[in-house]
């Protein structure tokens, strides 16, 4: 769906938590269409040639000014 391997979604949980999934009862990571949306935003920023760290602090600073932006 996002062309991001589990590996690095699992990277970029436990280094940047910007977006933190919940866990089912089987530990599986639920993303919620909200939180896709972001991982397309760093995805996207990414290619526009932002490191993951810079696309993640971008993202959080979106989300701080306005909390409904991008879900």
């Amino acid at each position: 769906m996002l062309a991001v391997s589990p590996s690095t979604l699992r990277t970029w949980e436990g280094r940047y938590a910007v977006v933190v999934p919940e866990r089912s009862a089987s530990s599986q990571r639920l993303y919620t269409r909200d939180q896709l949306e972001q991982l397309r935003f760093v995805c996207e920023q990414m290619h526009s040639g932002l490191s993951a760290a810079d696309a993640h602090r971008t993202l959080a600073e979106r989300l701080r000014h306005d909390p409904t932006l991008l879900g």
